[in-house]
């Protein structure tokens, strides 16, 4: 006997739900209005390497600041396409790679799911430095290519548009023009199928 089941849902979270860039856009301009940063249209992923070798410490600065990750906004439409996700059945679990060497970041995207997911979310939370060791049927990402070589992934890369992840941004991306893309979050049942049909 088969049976369909509901789809298991990987969300990651910095350009995806969080507003990564809008956060150092506007703390860049506050704080060192001489460096030039690109227009986010022309932006490279990862955000560094749009900045000469000698300001790109004071990018890294902000990334190891109090309250970096833990005051970015939502991105539009991010946390009610969560909820109704959640509540069309559908398995969601958060998939996070905190930057490494600053200690604060783990710790801070808890108080950001909480903050704005609400306190159930902790369990649905996933902190790894490898996305293809967490199984599920699809990882809705922003990055060209998703963080981890350790396992073949069992999940299929929707990318959350981005600038940076659109077939072109670079010679040597990584971006793979036929996967599935998410304009906006409003969108997300175009992407995401309401139950995975049954395999024989």
């Amino acid at each position: 006997m088969t049976t369909v089941r509901k789809p298991v849902v990987l969300v990651d979270m910095d350009g995806t739900i969080a507003d990564f860039d809008a956060r150092v856009y506007a703390l860049m301009a506050a704080r060192h209005p001489e460096v030039k940063l690109p227009p986010f249209e022309q932006r490279a992923y990862p955000l560094s390497g749009s900045l000469p070798p000698g300001q790109r410490p004071l990018l890294a600065a902000l990334f190891a600041e109090v309250g970096f990750y833990r005051e970015m906004a939502p991105v539009e439409g991010a946390v009610e396409a969560l909820h109704e996700m959640v509540a069309a059945g559908i398995e969601v679990r958060l998939c996070s790679s905190p930057l490494g060497t600053f200690s604060i970041c783990a710790s801070e995207k808890i108080e950001w799911v909480i903050a704005h997911l609400g306190q159930s979310w902790y369990d649905r939370l996933i902190l790894t430095r490898d996305k293809t060791l967490i199984r599920g049927n699809f990882l809705i990402d922003d990055a060209p290519q998703a963080k981890g070589d350790c396992l073949e992934a069992e999940w299929k890369h929707v990318y959350f548009d981005q600038p940076y992840n659109r077939p072109g941004a670079g010679a040597s991306d990584g971006v793979c023009p036929a996967r599935r893309r998410l304009m906006a979050w409003k969108d997300w049942r175009s992407c995401i199928p309401l139950v995975i049909p049954p395999t024989h």
